[in-house]
């Protein structure tokens, strides 16, 4: 479990990233947003899709892997509490979702792929940084980690409240951010 959500916890994080930072600036680089735009679909359904699709992939994705490292630590040693699996697999799809959802406003505010995945590149390795630190670590959507391996060994996790309401708040900040770029911009 502790691989696991070493692993989502980097190399997820760096998946969502990269799945994300092409969301809205490719888009409007091929010209598909202006041809989706005249459609019946507004901005706003327009950008809620996209991160819908984000969100949805990075869930599934964090199920199966949740679910293949339930049966190996089954087959290894003994079977978990599969509700704890359950929620180890929401901590990390949030975590996850919390540095895509930076990525998509840098996607939406820039217009540039390359930008948008260095801006969400820099934020992780910024998050990384300050989530070292003993009170304002607890914020971070890195936080979530541990407070997954607590879920799946069915323990309450220390630390859980923080840094749940600080990803959803970045996730909804991000979205209402891109929005408000978003609906100004003309394309």
């Amino acid at each position: 479990m502790a691989q696991l959500a070493k692993n989502v916890g980097q190399l997820g994080v760096v998946v969502a990233i990269l799945l994300a930072m092409g969301a809205v600036a490719s888009e409007k680089e091929r010209g598909t947003a202006a041809f989706i735009l005249t459609l019946p679909a507004g901005r706003a359904a327009f950008l809620s899709a996209k991160l819908l699709a984000i969100g949805c992939t990075l869930l599934v994705a964090v199920l199966i892997a949740a679910a293949g490292d339930w049966l190996y630590t089954t087959i290894l040693f003994e079977p978990l509490p599969v509700p704890g699996f359950v929620v180890l697999a929401l901590l990390l799809w949030l975590q996850m979702l919390a540095f895509a959802a930076i990525t998509f406003l840098a996607s939406t505010v820039t217009g540039s792929q390359l930008v948008a995945g260095g801006v969400g590149f820099i934020v992780f390795v910024a998050v990384s940084i300050v989530a070292a630190l003993p009170v304002i670590g607890d914020w971070t959507p890195l936080a979530l980690s541990s407070a997954a391996i607590d879920a799946a060994l069915g323990e309450m996790p220390d630390v859980l409240v923080q840094p749940v309401v600080a990803s959803i708040a970045i996730v909804a900040g991000c979205a209402l951010a891109s929005w408000a770029s978003f609906r100004r911009q003309e394309i």
